[in-house]
């Protein structure tokens, strides 16, 4: 595919898809009301020195936690689906879902120190504008490498496959490094462009408060299209 069939097609799955939009949806509207009760616990156990509330507060905080996790292994069987150039939608799978989500957080974790130590080994050699134009380069080449292990996840669901940092360079190279750039810019344009429109009409169109809520129905939306569009690119592999 090329970089024009993957954004429109990305752009139109959620459309096809509205059941699992709505979940999502629904996912995140349920994370916003958990973080939000979550909040005022914690600032009326700090004030009032109430065990309840600082209970209520920590179970909060768990919940949120595993809902994150949901909203993000979620997200990985959109770009699974990608892959496989599927127009199904995703179910909620929650102890699977959960689990994939704790090992896309460990895989991130993995791509951001690896060039952080390298970094910090090179700072002992170099310094001044040859480390910054090492670093940037070290921060482009594992951001895309990122993008990559995290598409390996969500292909195999194996952890091990998809921190094998290695592999996801050449899945990089496989791919073509230009066009995975060119699509990762593309869909970040649409993103700008979308909300930055939504943005204007909205606001002159309604308070902050339903701006905001209407807004934030679209980032679902924006966020289906670019796990999409990382599952159509992966597929290229």
């Amino acid at each position: 595919m090329d970089i024009t069939d993957i954004i429109s097609d990305s752009i139109t799955y959620p459309m096809e898809n509205i059941k699992s939009l709505m979940i999502y949806l629904l996912l995140g509207l349920i994370l916003g009301i958990v973080v939000g009760i979550t909040g005022v616990g914690t600032v009326f156990s700090a004030e009032k020195g109430s065990f309840i509330s600082f209970f209520i507060a920590l179970i909060g905080v768990i919940i949120a936690i595993l809902i994150s996790f949901l909203i993000q292994g979620y997200g990985l069987d959109i770009v699974k689906l990608g892959i496989k150039r599927s127009n199904a939608s995703p179910e909620v799978d929650f102890q699977r879902q959960v689990i994939n989500g704790v090992k896309s957080f460990v895989v991130s974790i993995v791509y951001f120190i690896v060039p952080l130590i390298v970094m910090l080994i090179l700072s002992l050699i170099f310094r001044d504008w040859i480390l910054y134009i090492v670093g940037f380069i070290l921060a482009v080449i594992f951001y895309l490498a990122l993008a990559m292990g995290q598409c390996r996840l969500a292909k195999t669901e194996d952890l091990s496959y998809a921190i094998d940092i290695k592999s996801a360079i050449d899945d990089l190279f496989n791919i073509g490094i230009l066009k995975v750039i060119l699509t990762l810019v593309s869909v970040f344009v649409v993103i700008v462009v979308i909300t930055t429109i939504l943005n204007l009409i909205l606001n002159a169109l309604f308070n902050s408060t339903i701006a905001s809520a209407i807004i934030g129905i679209f980032e679902v939306y924006l966020s289906f299209f670019s796990y999409r569009a990382m599952g159509l690119l992966y597929s290229e592999n």
